[in-house]
């Protein structure tokens, strides 16, 4: 919702000096934003440690939840839990998102 006091609508063109100011800007904010460092808590399960260095080894890997499981002798459900309840993520997408973040 757009409280510009603009309707709500398509998108609109941004015309070349436009687009270039909001470049600096954006450019700007991205200078003086600090890092903030990702920390994942380390899996207290075996077989959610063994998920969790196969996604660090490898961020790229898109293999579903059950087959993260047949790797390290867990079901997609059982696995499903522990993210959740040892990492308070929903799913291994959220965890390939944190692991691949610097």
């Amino acid at each position: 919702m757009c409280t510009c006091g603009r309707p709500a609508g398509p998108a609109r063109r941004l015309s070349t000096g436009a687009r270039a100011r909001l470049h600096r800007v954006l450019v700007d904010e991205l200078r003086e934003a600090h890092e903030q460092p990702t920390h994942l808590p380390e899996p207290r399960d075996d077989r959610l440690r063994a998920v969790a260095r196969i996604l660090d080894n490898n961020p790229a890997d898109t293999s579903p939840l059950a087959a993260l499981g047949r790797n390290v002798g867990a079901g997609a459900r059982t696995l499903s839990r522990l993210f959740h309840d040892e990492l308070g993520m929903t799913s291994t997408t959220n965890a390939r998102r944190a692991v691949s973040e610097p």
